[in-house]
């Protein structure tokens, strides 16, 4: 039953995005279709949830089922010509198929590791869950005050979709609950291709892919039940749109970027950086006149409209925004951390290698807008996780993505300088290459192999016992 609900959810979000893809100016309406499917139902679910809360009104799962569904109903009515029209479907070469098949691996790993174990990270079992579970046994917000200004100052998005499956599932249920997490957090892939395939094209777009799908954080990170990727996810679409805003006169874009940026805030409370990033982007749009005033006022009320329930209720409870858990005592600026792509192989592999590479490509070709545009949302994330938090490599995962597009691009622009009779081979390494290192990928994105193999039907009581276990 809970997994029929969370089908409905995303499906019912399908409307709204049909719409806003169709009259987006960004490329592959499908695939974008499919992202922001994703993004609007645990966005829209999660924020109705809030206001429930903040409404003293009960959360429950009926109440908050019917509120969304009565919000996604005339997404269906204005995308009922465009459903199914204007979906193209390419035929695959060879090559493509060798590709999808390692994507269809890897991911396949991630979904598995997810819905097979309770939760069992540091994090999920401090934060996350007990959170969720506080919120489905009370029907009410977390209360903040003086003696609770921690934890539960953080953004909620995935907290309240946690609470919203133990609500329909009648106990704490973990399992979908980490298909959520998992699912946002492998939409970082699709979402790579798309600001990769509009800022170069479709060799950019697949090498992004691979290189943050074989990052080896990825796949130990993608199924943990953390916010990291699931704010990366929402963050390279509001780059997405905002690239596309600036292309065009487009207010759907408009629209989409600021409330992109305004979900990520509501992921994790370090995009606020993205947020603040976003304004100077929209100052700069405006003063160089490539965004309208109109553009302007929907990506700035779009995001305040998302952003500013939580973090408003956060400094009239407690005059605080976010709570004091950086350990900025733990970091350090050394060479590794300024090269820790290459001084980390086991967190990010020859990916990390080919993306510092990237990195200095793109310091080459700096006059070129896109790169600049690349850094504009990565670089001040290195620089605050460089000087405040280089203590946990993890963190880095926010920003990844965009290094991978710019390693993207890089492979695209060497790609393009080779002949048809070097290509050839290269291509033919390259996946030798990508499908050993898939298998890799896939095998280390899957915990408690050993005892899985061994006892393959453990029931629920068994599985936390083992992740219990130290």
């Amino acid at each position: 039953m809970t997994w029929l609900v969370l089908l409905l959810i995303f499906v019912a979000a399908w409307g709204w995005a049909r719409f806003f893809a169709s009259h987006s100016h960004t490329k592959q309406p499908l695939l974008m279709a499919l992202c922001l499917a994703l993004a609007l139902s645990t966005g829209m679910l999660s924020l109705v949830m809030l206001w429930l809360g903040m409404l003293q009104i009960s959360i429950t799962a009926t109440n908050s089922a019917v509120i969304y569904l009565l919000i996604m109903l005339p997404g269906w009515w204005l995308a009922r010509q465009y459903l199914v029209d204007g979906i193209e479907w390419e035929r695959p070469s060879a090559e493509a198929w060798i590709a999808a098949v390692c994507l269809v691996l890897v991911v396949a790993a991630v979904v598995f590791n997810a819905v097979q174990w309770p939760s069992y990270r540091q994090d999920a079992l401090g934060i996350y869950v007990p959170l969720a579970r506080e919120i489905a046994d009370t029907k009410a917000l977390v209360p903040i005050n003086d003696n609770r200004e921690t934890y539960e100052l953080y953004p909620q998005l995935i907290t309240l979709n946690y609470a919203y499956v133990y609500l329909v599932s009648g106990w704490h249920n973990p399992y979908p609950a980490h298909l959520i997490g998992a699912a946002l957090s492998l939409a970082v892939l699709p979402a790579v291709a798309l600001l990769a395939r509009q800022l170069s094209g479709n060799v950019a777009a697949w090498a992004a892919v691979f290189l943050v799908m074989l990052t080896p954080d990825f796949g130990n990170w993608a199924s943990a039940a953390y916010v990291d990727l699931p704010m990366a996810f929402f963050y390279l679409l509001g780059a997405v749109f905002a690239w596309s805003t600036l292309q065009s006169d487009s207010t759907v874009d408009a629209l989409l970027a600021g409330l992109m940026f305004g979900l990520a805030a509501w992921t994790k409370n370090a995009a606020l950086l993205a947020v603040g990033l976003m304004f100077i982007f929209v100052v700069y749009g405006l003063t160089r006149n490539k965004m309208t005033l109109k553009q302007a006022m929907l990506v700035c009320s779009s995001l305040v409209i998302v952003v500013a329930p939580w973090y408003l209720r956060n400094l009239i409870g407690v005059s605080m925004l976010t709570p004091d858990t950086v350990w900025t005592e733990d970091a350090r600026q050394t060479l590794t951390e300024m090269f820790i792509l290459v001084t980390l192989p086991q967190n990010y592999g020859l990916s990390g290698l080919v993306m510092t590479g990237g990195v200095f490509w793109g310091f080459w070709h700096i006059h070129r807008q896109k790169v600049r545009f690349l850094f504009w949302w990565s670089a001040p994330f290195f620089v605050m996780w460089f000087w405040l938090a280089s203590y946990d490599p993890r963190f880095v995962l926010l920003f990844l993505p965009f290094l991978a597009v710019l390693a993207g691009m890089m492979v695209a622009d060497i790609w393009e300088r080779l002949g048809q009779r070097r290509r050839t081979p290269i291509l033919a390494i390259s996946l030798l290459l990508v499908v050993i290192l898939s298998g890799f990928a896939a095998w280390n994105s899957v915990d408690y192999k050993r005892a899985l193999l061994q006892d393959p039907l453990m029931t629920h009581e068994e599985k936390q016992q083992l992740v219990q276990t130290p």
